[in-house]
């Protein structure tokens, strides 16, 4: 009975007992005091630092969960008179992935965001202009 017990635990253990890690580990940023400070209790799904708008400092992007049915997306981004924040938009819910990427080799930088709810899989390609993400195929509509 004892090895049963151990093998079953076991078996839980290297499965994850079911549970996704949807919350990976996170990266350390100087600019997340600038996001904890509008969001203080908002759950951190995903964040990626990279040089939004162009100006040679890198900002910060979060995607956090906004509540229990919906996650959301904000910018810490540099301004001569420092920091501000993008107002929140709908982000992917499940699987969420971002990367910032360069698609015409010309600045700035865009940023690849992924996911999906349920079924319905999203790929966005953003680019941030005018102190806000715009989105340039519409490729996220159903998964946020």
């Amino acid at each position: 009975m004892m090895r049963f017990l151990l093998g079953a635990l076991l078996l839980l253990v290297l499965a994850g007992c079911g549970v996704t890690d949807d919350y990976p580990d996170l990266i350390e940023s100087d600019l997340l005091p600038y996001f904890r400070a509008e969001f203080p209790n908002q759950q951190i799904v995903l964040m990626i630092e990279g040089d939004a708008n162009d100006d040679g400092i890198d900002d910060l992007v979060v995607v956090f969960r906004a509540d229990p049915e919906h996650n959301h997306k904000v910018t810490v981004f540099s301004t001569p008179n420092g920091f501000k924040l993008t107002e929140p938009m709908p982000a992917p819910f499940q699987d969420v992935d971002m990367e910032f990427i360069n698609i015409n080799d010309q600045p700035p930088n865009e940023l690849m965001i992924s996911g999906r709810r349920g079924i319905n899989f999203g790929l966005g390609i953003l680019r941030f202009y005018d102190n806000q993400w715009v989105d340039l195929f519409g490729g996220l509509d159903g998964c946020c």
